[in-house]
């Protein structure tokens, strides 16, 4: 009965970030800004909040569906950002290349991550491996800072992409 409820509230869960994502990267995707360091940084306090809560020992099934949901949001601003940043960033002639090499590390990162958090886990406890995934981003944050203007293509020169 217990396992039933845990998997009702991880579907719940799922489905607001999901559902939220969806929705306004409709919305967010007109938006010609991109915040190299807002989005990691969103992330990275959302997931320190989420450690903190479980460190704390306070976390409840409410601040699950609100973290989802401001994960959602999150999402809805990174991806559609993320995906026209990524074509102004390489360039036309090695769009191909750095979109199969970014799918390539996307996934193995969705199979290596999950087996890693799980060690980490049995070592440490979830708020640790949270507070971890948290840290993490500083590294993100870290590569977006040495990222010079002049890697990145100007949209009024003649070398932009679309």
């Amino acid at each position: 009965m217990i396992a039933a409820v845990e998997r009702v509230g991880e579907s719940i869960t799922f489905s607001a970030a999901t559902v939220v994502a969806a929705l306004l990267s409709l919305l967010f995707a007109t938006f010609e800004f991109y915040s190299n360091l807002g989005i990691p940084l969103a992330i990275g306090i959302v997931v320190m909040l989420l450690a903190g809560l479980t460190l704390t020992h306070v976390i409840r099934e409410w601040h699950l569906i609100v973290i989802a949901f401001l994960v959602g949001i999150v999402n809805a601003f990174d991806v559609p950002i993320r995906q026209a940043f990524f074509v102004h960033m390489v360039g036309k002639e090695d769009l191909p290349n750095a979109i199969a090499l970014n799918s390539s590390i996307f996934n193995g990162a969705r199979v290596i991550g999950p087996a890693i958090a799980g060690f980490t886990i049995v070592l440490v406890g979830e708020g640790w491996c949270f507070f971890l995934n948290g840290v993490s981003f500083i590294a993100v944050l870290v590569a977006l800072l040495m990222i010079q203007d002049d890697t990145v293509l100007d949209e009024a020169s003649p070398k932009a992409p679309l």
